[in-house]
């Protein structure tokens, strides 16, 4: 009596589980390439739109929606913990000289800005992950407004400024995606 064997061997069985760990392994990194663009494109509309919204009140009102908020924290910061609330420094009294606490201040106050007229403003995985200054940051010699504030598009406690966008006073929209020059050229 002939027996016949019914099933598979141990190698072909293998070999499908080696194939699928393969597009499993391949769809994964696919699939987190596509979700990081997904995430950059959505941070680059959202401050294009935000940037454009700031020009428009600087048009309509002459001044930075937050401009009056730090010139009176310039003229008069209230120092300690409510100073540090209220404008960003604990630095106390007029602070006309002192360029780190006005950075501060200025800093401050456009992250707050960007902050409250921006739907995400970084409670998901997929928000923005924080903020840093760059050059130009402070008043200018003619009284203006200075500031380019980076917006990184990776959670990195050592994000570099290459996975950042930036908008500043000083040009209209949003800068190329790691333009480390483009807020001072």
């Amino acid at each position: 009596m002939d027996k016949k064997a019914y099933g598979f061997t141990i190698v072909e069985l293998l070999v499908v589980i080696v194939v699928i760990a393969i597009l499993a392994a391949v769809s994964i990194v696919a699939y987190n390439g596509i979700q990081k663009r997904a995430r950059e494109s959505r941070i680059m509309t959202q401050l294009v739109s935000l940037r454009k919204q700031m020009e428009v009140d600087k048009v309509l009102n002459g001044k930075w929606a937050f401009e009056d908020d730090i010139r009176a924290c310039i003229a008069n910061a209230p120092g300690g913990w409510a100073g540090y609330e209220q404008c960003g420094t604990s630095t106390s009294g007029s602070l006309n000289g002192n360029t780190s606490a006005i950075n501060e201040v200025i800093t401050y106050h456009v992250q707050r800005y960007i902050t409250q007229n921006l739907a995400n403003s970084g409670s998901s995985g997929s928000g923005f992950y924080g903020w840093f200054a760059r050059p130009p940051l402070g008043i200018s010699a003619t009284g203006a407004i200075q500031f380019c504030i980076g917006v990184p598009v990776v959670m990195d406690a050592a994000v570099s400024s290459t996975e950042a966008f930036y908008i500043s006073s000083e040009k209209l929209g949003v800068s190329p995606k790691g333009s480390n020059t483009w807020c001072t050229s």
